[in-house]
Formats: structure tokens, sequence, C-alpha cells
């Protein structure tokens, strides 16, 4: 089962291509709750 976690992301095209589904990892400025990267590991399947 998947999470879902709903977060800002800065900047805004780090999520361009991602799809519902995918698996990723991501790095985050806590103080904030910004993801400011993000590595596709496996697209939706």
């Amino acid at each position: 089962m998947a999470m879902i976690m709903m977060y800002r992301v800065e900047p805004l095209s780090l999520a361009a291509g991602l799809q519902p589904g995918d698996k990723v990892e991501f790095a985050m400025d806590a103080p904030t709750y910004t993801i400011r990267d993000i590595k596709l590991i496996e697209p939706k399947k």
C-alpha cells in the first residue's frame, strides 16, 4: 500500500513528468515541509 503525503514542492518543475504511483525518493526542508529535490526510483507499473 502506498502512502499519500501532501507537501509543497519548490521549484514546481521538480514534479514535472511524475505520475501518481511513481516510486520516488526526495529531500525535504523539514522546517517548511517543502520538497527541494526528487529522484524517480521506479515508474508506475
